[in-house]
């Protein structure tokens, strides 16, 4: 097939990419090869983001990682473009719960 990242516990569950293709961004498929990228490039991102995390977390002498190491992280990688996605996203996921959860709705 394409790439075959190590599925192990360290690996993002296949099913949550081509969950979030079919359910985010229904206009478009994914082939298998796709989706083993997308893996692959998910895992990576996501490995760099936390040891740059845990290196803000160690400087500032804490032992967990908080959310403020994450952003610093994200802003130390030069990636930090990022939080504002974020925040729309929040807002949205935010907006939607109220309105569906909303005794008035």
């Amino acid at each position: 097939m394409g790439m075959n990242p190590v599925e192990d516990e360290r690996s993002l569950p296949r099913s949550t990419i081509v969950n979030l293709f079919k359910n985010r961004l229904s206009e478009c498929r994914l082939t298998g090869p796709g989706i083993e990228t997308v893996l692959k490039l998910a895992h990576d991102f996501v490995y760099e983001l936390a040891d740059q995390a845990n290196k803000v977390c160690n400087k500032n002498g804490k032992k967990t990682i908080g959310n403020s190491h994450v952003l610093t992280a994200l802003k130390e990688l030069d990636i930090d473009e990022y939080l504002s996605l974020i925040h729309i996203c929040r807002c949205r996921r935010l907006l939607t719960c109220r309105s569906r959860w909303s005794p008035y709705h």
